[in-house]
């Protein structure tokens, strides 16, 4: 007796169904109750999906009736965190994607920005932003691909678009820069193995595509074990380059040392240290200038007392250092 009182007022959905009493299950979604307006919202996608053309058309009329509902239940964001309200959120934006419904996009964009939502509530809202929009959200769908917070639920709305949104999933998984750094597939390629998975008129198409994927990535991977290949025997080849260039120039500052008094003052690379002592530096450079080398002395002062000494000479047309090391100033 009580639950019948409990009940009474509420409008009954099923008949409203049954009779596909449009009228009726506008004024239904003007329930107080959550789950009321669930039951209708249900029952609009059920008349919507399985109704004649004049039928559909009475069911996409109602997409403001629909909107003004979300707006009034779930508006303010507080439902995610009651099941029965959240229920009805769901129920009220799938409607609004079966109808495709134009009017909706600002609202679903809101629930899809929104942080207070989460990935589920973004994955509902998702799919129906891709049925309300078709493939003009597509390029929107992708850019949100690489987002942590966003990745899911984007991929599953490019699925919802089936046969149309197949391609941007393709164009992202084959994307010449994602193949070149080797990313992962992430979610996008999760939602085309789920497709597989689940059967279904498009399982065929995101297996072909997901071929093409495993083609590419090998052949992307043959490339860069290519590329790394012939890059280390480039170095490998100027690494012996650089070697023989050394020795050829230690061979030669060997020469030049031997000429200014003993070849084994070549240290370095090609730098000759005639000794420890200034006048073995002096005697060098000497050395050099009456042998006819070209000869340019530097010093760089260290301290008021003490610099560093060197010279630059050429010979066989080739500079080379010969190092004085440091020692003191000449004072005037």
């Amino acid at each position: 007796m009580l639950k019948r009182l409990f009940h009474v007022g509420q409008p009954d959905v099923m008949r409203l169904l049954q009779q596909k009493d449009l009228p009726g299950l506008v004024q239904a979604l003007e329930d107080e109750s959550p789950d009321v307006v669930r039951k209708a919202a249900e029952a609009i996608t059920s008349l919507h999906r399985q109704g004649n053309e004049a039928e559909r058309q009475q069911a996409a009329a109602t997409a403001p009736a629909l909107i003004g509902a979300y707006t009034r239940v779930c508006g303010g964001g507080g439902w995610a965190f009651q099941n029965t309200v959240r229920a009805a959120g769901y129920a009220l934006i799938e409607a609004l994607g079966e109808i495709r419904a134009a009017g909706a996009r600002e609202l679903l964009m809101w629930v899809v920005s929104y942080d207070a939502y989460d990935i589920v509530d973004r994955g509902v809202a998702m799919r129906a932003l891709a049925r309300v929009s078709g493939t003009a959200m597509g390029p929107w769908f992708v850019s949100l691909l690489d987002d942590p917070a966003r990745a899911q639920p984007a991929a599953f709305a490019l699925l919802a678009l089936g046969e149309e949104g197949l391609p941007f999933l393709r164009e992202y998984l084959l994307s010449p820069d994602r193949l070149a750094a080797s990313r992962p597939r992430g979610d996008a390629g999760n939602a085309l193995v789920k497709a597989v998975a689940a059967g279904g008129v498009h399982a065929a198409a995101a297996e072909a595509i997901l071929a093409e994927v495993d083609a590419a990535e090998h052949e992307a991977e043959r490339q860069r074990a290519e590329e790394h290949e012939a890059l280390a025997v480039l170095r490998q080849a100027e690494e012996r380059e650089a070697l023989a260039k050394r020795r050829q120039r230690e061979e030669l500052a060997a020469k030049l040392a031997g000429r200014l008094g003993n070849s084994r003052w070549v240290v370095d690379g090609g730098t000759i240290r005639p000794g420890p002592q200034r006048a073995q530096y002096e005697a060098a450079l000497e050395r050099c200038r009456r042998l006819g080398f070209p000869v340019r002395e530097y010093e760089e002062s260290e301290s008021d007392e003490v610099s560093r000494f060197w010279a630059e000479v050429e010979f066989e047309g080739e500079l080379f250092i010969i190092d004085g090391q440091r020692g003191f100033r000449d004072v005037m």
